[in-house]
């Protein structure tokens, strides 16, 4: 007799992701438009952190952008009820 595998694959959790506009960072920051109200500060340089280290991002930086990431919405909705239905 062999063990059914009852264990389901993990959800995907979303990942904590921040964006630190500042002096340094690997991006280049060409310009900042305002669309709704007062614009961020201006900075120079744009450094992306994910995961435990976005927690943490933003040391010196002129502004700190932090958010999650949303893979459902690349999704169709029937592609979604089938996931949701599994």
């Amino acid at each position: 007799m062999t063990k059914q595998n009852t264990s389901r694959p993990a959800r995907l959790m979303p990942l904590l992701v921040a964006f630190a506009g500042g002096r340094s960072g690997p991006w280049r920051i060409e310009r900042i438009e305002g669309v709704s109200g007062e614009p961020v500060q201006a900075a120079a340089r744009l450094s992306v952190a994910e995961g435990a280290a976005a927690a943490r991002a933003g040391d010196g930086a002129a502004w700190v952008l932090r958010g999650v990431t949303s893979n459902e919405r690349y999704v169709t909705r029937r592609e979604h009820d089938e996931l949701a239905a599994r």
